[in-house]
């Protein structure tokens, strides 16, 4: 009756040994699980904790799936600030802080000169070639005719001066004017362009111009003068409301002097 006391005491020894282990292992499991927490802090930890009640076993699927979604939410979070990044609008400046105030460009009256003295001379140019042909005589051969060639060379005519409309029309349509919190920045050219940028504490001054045709089409020209020895004198011509562009453009110079502390010295 001794053997199977002692062998029932030797089962339980064993069985409360392996409930320890067992026990002394979900403890190292569950302090591996806490340094992980603290360092995916992050990581929403899912299923049951270790230790707990309803503890069935050690859960790896819902971790993991939790890694792969803040990958993903990490991935789309850079991809928003990309997009942010790259969807800037055009006109909008690099500077921090900077906004534009006014934008503008010439008016396509400054052409009408242009235009003007090209259809002229391409009508004058008609009519005598015109005239020429009817007082040519007619050619006794086959060879080429006088009278044939003048048509052509009013083509011709016609062609070079709408070459010359056009460059004129392109030249004043991509000339760019903006004006911003710190600066007038002045962009032309067709195919190569060139961009002029005048810090305004830098400006002295500005006197407004209407020519007589400007005053006819309610256009003017605001002419700055500054001290910037690349940009000395700054136009900007053949532009609607002169008047209001001149009075944004001051105020905003007395800010930048003020936060610049520049002081204008008058020399009689």
């Amino acid at each position: 009756m001794v053997a199977p006391d002692g062998a029932g005491r030797l089962h339980r020894s064993a069985d409360v040994s392996g409930a320890a282990l067992l026990i002394e292992g979900f403890c190292e499991i569950g302090e591996l699980r806490g340094h992980l927490r603290q360092v995916f802090f992050s990581i929403p930890v899912e299923g049951p904790v270790f230790g707990g009640p309803g503890a069935s076993g050690l859960s790896i699927a819902p971790a993991a799936h939790s890694i792969g979604a803040t990958g993903h939410l990490d991935r789309r979070a850079e991809e928003r600030v990309s997009e942010r990044t790259s969807s800037e609008p055009a006109g909008q400046t690099s500077h921090p802080g900077e906004q534009a105030v006014w934008t503008g460009s010439p008016s396509q009256m400054l052409n009408m000169p242009v235009y003007t003295i090209l259809g002229i001379g391409a009508i004058v140019a008609t009519v005598g070639l015109l005239l020429l042909r009817a007082n040519t005589p007619l050619s006794a051969t086959d060879e080429l005719n006088a009278r044939s060639v003048y048509p052509w060379i009013i083509v011709a005519i016609w062609v070079l001066c709408g070459i010359g409309a056009l460059m004129s029309y392109l030249k004043v349509s991509t000339t760019k004017y903006v004006l911003t919190t710190e600066r007038l920045r002045v962009t032309t050219g067709i195919l190569s362009t060139i961009t002029h940028d005048l810090e305004l504490r830098r400006v002295r001054d500005s006197v407004i111009l209407r020519p007589f045709w400007a005053r006819v089409a309610g256009l003017g020209d605001v002419q700055i003068m500054s001290a910037d020895a690349s940009t000395p004198r700054l136009t900007l011509r053949a532009i609607r409301d002169p008047d209001g562009v001149q009075t944004k453009l001051r105020a905003i110079v007395q800010e930048q002097y003020l936060r610049f502390g520049v002081r204008q010295m008058e020399v009689d």
